[in-house]
């Protein structure tokens, strides 16, 4: 089954219309009614909280990102992770009240060389609606302009070390995140995977973003970049591509990076920790 994007495009198209033509009006007329999620977007507060953000001139080319505001155990793992064994700078935007939390744990090495960015939220905590607020923002990614890509991680990923794949094999994509049920919260059929872990083009999210704003959109950041990104026939994620880019939901193979893989079977764990041995960090928090 093609996702509702792909179904809408070829509707949209098969009438005369162009990508660079399609509007909410014309979207509108072919959506099922979407669903209000638990977590809807809050851009209210999340106007709120944003600081202005201008990243130092070393933090060029693709960057990580991660938006954690708890005194979380496996954070400063994965961002050593990201800056050393993925080579990236790393932009971590925190709360108010974890900053010493993360100068304690992280090696005076990232916070020497240049190669870590902290961003302080006016708030101490995040919710989840905070958090889609955050990443349907314009002025969120426009702050990462001058980025080819951003690698969006979590505290509960870890990335392989025994991995045939390296983040470059996913640079042509618009938005790829990890494996996950293509039937999403908001009542679409999607592609492109879950966020929580994903590559991105930041440059073409902020162009959604001004063509289709994202006010009235009921769930998930994920969702949002997804369908839009599908529609405007960016390259998104098939489902077989989110498998080699990030275990969640099954194991198939291997992945550059496993991510929550709670819902996986007993063989199916046993099979991954033996490729990705990280991944017992996962399962022990």
């Amino acid at each position: 089954m093609i996702s509702d994007a792909r179904r809408i495009n070829q509707i949209l198209r098969s009438r005369g219309f162009f990508p660079s033509d399609f509007t909410l009006d014309l979207i509108s007329e072919h959506l099922p009614p979407l669903q209000r999620t638990r977590f809807p977007p809050d851009f209210t507060r999340a106007r709120k909280i944003l600081p202005d953000i201008a990243l130092p001139a070393s933090f060029r080319g693709p960057v990580g990102l991660i938006v954690e505001t708890r005194c979380h155990d496996n954070l400063a793992f994965v961002t050593q992770q990201v800056c050393n064994d993925l080579v990236l700078p790393v932009v971590l935007i925190h709360g108010s009240e974890n900053r010493s939390f993360i100068k304690e744990r992280l090696p005076d090495e990232l916070k020497t060389t240049e190669r870590l960015f902290l961003v302080e939220l006016k708030t101490a905590t995040l919710s989840l609606a905070d958090y889609n607020g955050l990443f349907l923002l314009p002025k969120f990614w426009s702050s990462f302009e001058s980025n080819d890509q951003v690698l969006v991680f979590q505290t509960d990923v870890v990335f392989c070390r025994n991995s045939p794949y390296r983040l470059s094999d996913f640079q042509d994509f618009a938005y790829i995140g990890s494996s996950w049920d293509r039937s999403r919260p908001v009542g679409l059929i999607l592609d492109g995977g879950y966020g929580g872990v994903s590559l991105r083009d930041p440059r073409a999210l902020t162009g959604l973003l001004n063509q289709f704003p994202a006010n009235d959109w009921p769930g998930g950041e994920d969702g949002y970049f997804a369908f839009y990104a599908d529609l405007m026939d960016l390259k998104l994620a098939r489902p077989q591509d989110s498998d080699r880019f990030c275990t969640q939901d099954r194991f198939v193979g291997p992945s550059l990076a496993v991510h929550k893989p709670t819902r996986l079977s007993k063989a199916e764990r046993e099979a991954l920790l033996s490729y990705c041995p990280d991944v017992h960090r996962l399962f022990e928090t």
